[in-house]
C-alpha cells in the first residue's frame, strides 16, 4: 500500500498526486482520522520544490492546510480513573468473598479481588494466614464434589471464621514474580513456587530455599499475606489491616448460627460494576417486565409506594408482590398460579443482600457481589430454608439452581449492557419506585465510593 502523501504546512497550498482508485464512501469514517497522528517531521517547508508528476497520476489541488489542533487527554478517561480509584479505595476496607469454601482444598486456587491476584489453599495443619474473627467457630457441613462453578448443596452449619482453615497470599513470588498459584502444596502444607521451589507458609513467610540448604531464610523474604475468613459456605478476604477495616464481614445467621438446610449456588462472573448488580437485585420495577417466564407477573406493572430505611451499615425495604409460581405447570388457561410474595430486603453495605421470601415463606436468599475490579464482579449466592416450614431434609440444589439460572440470565444481560458502567458517572432519572436503589446509591456515596464533588449517579 502506498504511504500517505506529506501534509502541507500551515498557510500553504500544495499539489499531490493520487492513484485513480475508487473508495467506498462508507469504508473510512472521518472520526477515524486523528490529527495527532501527523508527525511534524512529515510536514514539508513552504519553499520545498514540488516533485515531478509521475506518469499515469492526476494532479489534485489541495486547499490551504489548517494546523492540526492539539488533542487533550480524554476528560472521560480521567473521570473514569478517578471514579475507579475512589471505588477501589472504599471497597478495599470491606470483606468480600473470593471463593466457595468447598472449592478450596490442598491445591492452590486462583482468585482476584479489586484487581489484586490472590492464591488460596488449605495448609492442612501448617501455619495459616491472618484470619478475621466474627463469631463462634463452626464445623463445615458435608458437601459433594463440585467444580469451580458448579452447584453445591449443603446442610448444617458451615465454616464460621475458624482459624486454621484457608490461607491467602498475593499471587506473586517475591523472588522472581512468578504466580504462586502455578506451584504445588507439599506434604507439610507449604506452597512451593513453580520456578525455584521456594516454600511459603500460610502466613506468607518463605521457610525454605532449596538452593541454599540448611541456611536460615531471612524474615524479609515473604509473600504478602491477606486476611482471610470463612463463613456461610464462602471464603472471605479483606485487603486492609484490621485497624482500617470499615466493618465486620456480613453474616448469614440462618446458615451460620441456625443450621438451616441450604444450597450454595454456582459462581458467576459478570462484566459489570458490583454496584449495578446489587441495584438490579433490589429493583422491584423490573419484575413484571424482565421475568415473566419465571416469577414476574405481566398483569401487574404498577409499583406501589414502599418505605426505605437506612440503619448504619444496612439499607432496608419491604414489598408485597403478586408473583407467579416459576415451578408450577400452567393451568387449562395457560396461566400459572399467582400468590403474594413478601420480599424483605436488607442490603449489607456495600455489596451483600439478605432477601427473605424469594423462595416462599420460611426462605432466605443471600447474594454477594464481589468486585474483582472496579468494573467487574464475581457473584456468589445461596438460599436457606427454615426446617420448621420446609422440613430438615436436603435441599434439591439442582432444581433450585435451574430456576435461579433462568432468573439470573436476563438480569446479567441487562446489567452488562448498562452504560456508563460506573454508577457514579451516570446521568440518570429516578422515579418513586426506584426508592431502594436511590437510597443505596446515596449510602455508597456517603461511604466514599464516589470522589468528592462528583454529582452523577444519585
Amino acid at each position: 500500500m502506498p504511504s500517505a502523501d506529506p501534509v502541507p504546512a500551515s498557510g500553504t497550498t500544495a499539489t499531490v498526486h493520487v492513484l485513480p482508485v475508487a473508495v467506498a464512501p462508507s469504508s473510512v469514517s472521518p472520526s477515524a482520522v486523528s490529527p495527532s497522528a501527523v508527525s511534524p517531521s512529515a510536514v514539508p517547508s513552504a519553499t520545498a520544490r514540488p516533485e515531478p508528476v509521475p506518469a499515469g497520476l492526476a494532479p489534485v489541488r489541495l486547499l490551504t492546510a489548517i494546523p492540526a489542533p492539539r488533542m487533550p487527554v480524554s476528560v472521560d478517561a480521567v473521570a473514569d480513573a478517578e471514579l475507579d480509584a475512589a471505588f477501589a479505595a472504599a471497597a478495599a476496607r470491606y470483606w468480600h468473598p473470593v471463593a466457595r469454601s468447598g472449592d478450596v482444598g490442598a491445591a492452590p486456587v486462583r482468585a482476584t479481588l479489586l484487581g489484586v491476584p490472590l492464591v488460596l489453599w488449605r495448609p492442612a495443619g501448617g501455619q495459616n494466614g491472618p484470619t478475621g474473627q466474627n463469631g463462634p467457630s463452626g464445623q463445615n457441613g458435608p458437601s459433594g464434589p463440585a467444580g469451580p462453578s458448579g452447584p453445591r448443596a449443603q446442610n448444617g452449619p458451615t465454616g464460621q471464621d475458624r482459624p486454621g482453615g484457608v490461607a491467602a497470599l498475593v499471587d506473586r513470588c517475591p523472588h522472581r514474580g512468578v504466580p504462586l498459584s502455578d506451584g504445588v502444596v507439599d506434604g507439610a502444607g507449604r506452597l512451593r513456587c513453580a520456578y525455584h521451589a521456594w516454600a511459603f507458609a500460610g502466613d506468607g513467610r518463605c521457610v525454605e530455599v532449596p538452593q541454599q540448604p540448611g541456611r536460615r531464610v531471612p524474615d524479609i523474604i515473604a509473600a504478602q499475606s491477606v486476611r482471610v475468613a470463612e463463613g456461610a459456605g464462602l471464603v472471605w478476604a479483606c485487603l486492609v489491616d484490621a485497624a482500617d477495616e470499615a466493618r465486620p464481614r456480613p453474616r448469614f445467621p440462618e446458615i451460620e448460627d441456625r443450621g438451616w438446610p441450604h444450597h450454595v449456588g454456582a459462581v458467576q462472573d459478570w462484566q459489570a460494576q458490583a454496584t449495578r448488580q446489587v441495584e438490579n437485585f433490589c429493583d422491584i420495577g423490573h419484575f413484571s417486565v424482565l421475568h415473566t417466564d419465571t416469577f414476574g407477573n405481566a398483569d401487574v406493572l404498577a409499583v406501589e409506594p414502599y418505605p426505605v430505611h437506612r440503619d448504619g451499615a444496612t439499607v432496608r425495604a419491604e414489598y408485597r408482590y403478586p408473583s407467579v409460581d416459576p415451578a408450577a405447570a400452567p393451568g387449562p388457561d395457560g396461566r400459572r398460579p399467582v400468590g403474594e410474595t413478601h420480599f424483605r430486603y436488607r442490603i449489607e453495605l456495600p455489596f451483600a443482600v439478605w432477601l427473605a421470601g424469594a423462595h416462599g415463606p420460611g426462605s432466605v436468599m443471600f447474594a454477594v457481589s464481589a468486585p474483582t475490579s472496579a468494573t467487574t464482579l464475581r457473584l456468589y449466592w445461596m438460599s436457606a430454608f427454615d426446617p420448621a416450614v420446609h422440613g430438615d431434609g436436603p435441599v434439591d440444589g439442582a432444581a433450585l439452581q435451574a430456576v435461579e439460572d433462568r432468573i439470573w440470565a436476563p438480569d446479567r444481560r441487562i446489567v452488562e449492557s448498562q452504560r456508563p458502567v460506573r454508577v457514579f458517572a451516570a446521568d440518570e432519572v429516578h422515579r418513586a419506585f426506584d426508592a431502594l436503589g436511590v437510597a443505596y446509591r446515596r449510602a455508597l456515596r456517603d461511604l466514599g465510593f464516589a470522589p468528592s464533588g462528583v454529582t452523577g449517579g444519585a
